[in-house]
C-alpha cells in the first residue's frame, strides 16, 4: 500500500457503511489503512478519515481514528474538524465532536456551541466536555438554551460545567 491507495481508498468510503452493513472484509481493509496512515501521515488525510466513520463502532475499529489523526498535523486536523463540524447532514458528526474534545481551540467553539444547543442528544454531550474543558466563558443564554427540553441528567450535569460569561 502507499499514500495515494490510503487516500483512494478514504475517498470512495465517504462514510463507511453503517455497522448493519458493514462487512467484516471491508472494516479490515479499513484498518488496514487506517494503521498504514498512522504511519506515513499524509496531509489528505484528516478530513478524509474524520468522513469516513460511519454510523456505529465499525467493530471497534473507528474508536481508533482518533489515534491515526493525532500523528497529523494539527492545524490540518482543526482545519477537517471544521469542514465536518459545518455540515450538519455528515453521518461522522458524531465522531469528529467526539474527536473535537482533543483539539481544544477557538476556531471551533462556534461551531461546538451550536450543537450544544441543537445537535441530538450524543453530540450535545460531548460539545458541553468540549466546552467545559475549553474553559472560556460562554453567555449565559446560550446555557438556559442548551438546557431547554427533554435532557437527560447527565447531559445536563456536563453542560453545569461549563464556565459562564455572566
Amino acid at each position: 500500500m502507499n499514500n495515494d491507495e490510503a487516500i483512494a481508498f478514504l475517498r470512495s468510503h465517504q462514510p463507511m457503511p453503517d455497522d448493519v452493513d458493514l462487512s467484516g472484509p471491508l472494516i479490515e481493509e479499513y484498518d488496514e489503512v487506517r494503521r498504514y496512515l498512522e504511519s506515513n501521515p499524509d496531509p489528505r488525510a484528516p478530513e478524509l478519515l474524520l468522513r469516513s466513520l460511519g454510523r456505529g463502532s465499525g467493530f471497534g475499529v473507528y474508536q481508533l481514528v482518533a489515534d491515526t489523526i493525532r500523528v497529523h498535523d494539527r492545524e490540518l486536523v482543526i482545519e477537517a474538524l471544521q469542514q465536518v463540524l459545518s455540515d450538519e447532514t455528515s453521518p461522522s458528526m458524531d465522531w469528529a465532536v467526539e474527536i473535537a474534545g482533543e483539539y481544544l481551540d477557538e476556531r471551533l467553539d462556534e461551531l461546538i456551541l451550536g450543537i450544544l444547543v441543537s445537535g441530538p442528544p450524543g453530540q450535545r454531550y460531548f460539545a458541553a466536555a468540549y466546552l467545559a474543558d475549553r474553559g472560556e466563558p460562554v453567555p449565559g443564554a446560550v446555557i438556559a438554551r442548551a438546557l431547554e427540553g427533554d435532557i437527560d441528567d447527565e447531559l445536563t450535569r456536563m453542560i453545569s460545567e461549563i464556565r459562564t460569561s455572566d
